[in-house]
């Protein structure tokens, strides 16, 4: 968790969608909000090296998101394919 900077969501209701978490709970609050509480981007493979490198200037790459072996690899992966492309 502290390599992943603990900013994620984790859903631990009996529900399956997390949009439907929210919607009860701003009935439950008496909430109204003014735009969607959950954005969901689709992000075109055509525009994925982009993304990557945006992400990359904000400092998540492939280690902070998988802790361990597992996150090394893919960043080396990823480093490698980064200069032969």
């Amino acid at each position: 968790m502290r390599m992943q900077l603990g900013l994620f969501t984790r859903n631990v209701s009996n529900l399956v969608v997390l949009e439907d978490l929210f919607r009860i709970a701003n009935k439950r609050f008496r909430v109204t909000p003014r735009y969607p509480v959950l954005f969901k981007f689709n992000v075109p493979t055509t525009e994925s090296e982009e993304a990557i490198s945006d992400l990359e200037r904000m400092g998540i790459d492939y280690i902070k998101l998988f802790t361990g072996i597992e996150g090394i690899c893919k960043q080396y992966e990823y480093n490698v394919w980064k200069k032969t492309r």
